[in-house]
């Protein structure tokens, strides 16, 4: 079955899109401060859409997340209203309800993005990460509906350079490889490397048709960190 087949049977299935899921990391200071900003389309396939769960992946440093906006507007007129339910030391979960709901058939679109911020989010040396317990760095985004495209976007300080800028492909969030999706991708090079207008680095991961359980992430390495380091962490399963 091909992605592209696969992705319009879990829409029947699930009931509900989410495409153009986007979202834009930019790391703010050397004191790893970080902001993100999330824009998506909802499509309801074969039932009205009142409720569904977004999970956002966290870095291992983010002591604190705060979200600028509860309530935002849709296309469709409807409001969506999100509220977090629930938080571990590697997710955040946040409930979505549209008011009134998105109607079967239809489709719906953020107007203006969600955006969170979190407080020492990522290890910005090679110290801090040791002290951290990681083998790399990364920013990732948890695919929990149908997408037709996964768009992961990472901006660094602009005189900051990261070591080893990479993609990976993990089961949930175990930081355990799904080797097959990874070879996969390999093959059509989704990782973009380029510049802002004002010169910061920035890298961009795009995935077609993202495969539902998976977290796909940018990883790096600190910009102290020695060329010899060897890189461990994640496995091959």
């Amino acid at each position: 079955m091909s992605r592209e087949a696969f992705y319009d049977y879990s829409a029947r299935w699930y009931g509900v899109t989410r495409d153009g899921f986007n979202r834009t990391l930019r790391i703010m200071n050397a004191d790893g401060d970080a902001e993100s900003s999330a824009t998506m389309r909802f499509r309801a396939i074969n039932r009205d859409v009142t409720l569904i769960e977004q999970k956002y992946v966290l870095p291992t440093g983010s002591s604190a997340v705060d979200f600028l906006d509860t309530v935002t507007e849709c296309s469709n007129g409807s409001l969506l209203i999100a509220t977090v339910q629930g938080r571990s030391l590697t997710s955040i979960v946040q409930s979505l309800r549209f008011s009134p709901p998105i109607k079967r058939g239809s489709t719906a679109s953020l107007i203006k993005p969600i955006v969170w911020r979190s407080r020492g989010a990522f290890a910005m040396t090679y110290s801090e990460l040791l002290a951290r317990h990681l083998s790399v760095e990364s920013a990732g985004m948890y695919v929990g509906y149908p997408s037709d495209t996964l768009t992961l976007r990472v901006i660094f300080p602009r005189d900051y350079r990261p070591r080893f800028v990479d993609f990976d492909v993990w089961y949930g969030q175990a930081e355990v490889r799904s080797s097959t999706e990874f070879w996969a991708l390999a093959d059509i090079h989704p990782l973009r490397a380029a510049l802002t207008r004002d010169g910061s680095p920035e890298y961009t991961l795009i995935v077609p048709y993202p495969v539902l359980g998976l977290t796909y992430a940018i990883t790096w390495l600190p910009a102290d960190t020695p060329i010899d380091y060897q890189v461990g962490g994640v496995s091959d399963k």
